[in-house]
């Protein structure tokens, strides 16, 4: 089963695009690195996908997204866990992340806890909205 996995990146907290980020996602059962430094997708707004084709929801990952050094800090990397349960990428940006049968919604806040971004996806991931 094909999982979509999502990392926001940013540079000083403002939503950075046009990145070569990649992946890296290790099995937590066993250590072994399953992704190594694949490629991840630029879909928009600082988002960036990769499709984790070897997905097996009964085993849980750890998730680590880099930015490219491009970026400084803490917007370099993006770390995260994810199972058949909950998916997450942590980032520097205050946010909320919410996870139900319906899907995902993510709304990220600036420093004065305005919304500034949110991300809905469908649990099937073949749809997403940006506002």
């Amino acid at each position: 089963m094909t999982q979509i996995v999502t990392a926001f990146f940013t540079t000083v907290g403002v939503p950075t695009t046009g990145l070569s980020p990649t992946i890296r996602i290790r099995r937590l059962d066993t250590d072994a690195l399953v992704v190594t430094d694949d490629a991840m997708v630029d879909v928009g707004d600082g988002f960036y996908d990769y499709e984790f084709a070897l997905f097996d929801s009964s085993l849980e990952y750890v998730i680590r997204a880099d930015g490219t050094s491009s970026l400084e800090g803490a917007d370099r990397y993006k770390s995260g866990t994810l199972d058949g349960q909950i998916t997450q990428i942590h980032s520097s940006t205050a946010g909320h992340i919410e996870i139900s049968d319906d899907g995902l919604t993510i709304e990220l806040f600036d420093d004065d806890d305005n919304l500034l971004r949110t991300l809905t996806r469908s649990t099937d991931g073949k749809s997403r909205t940006f506002s």
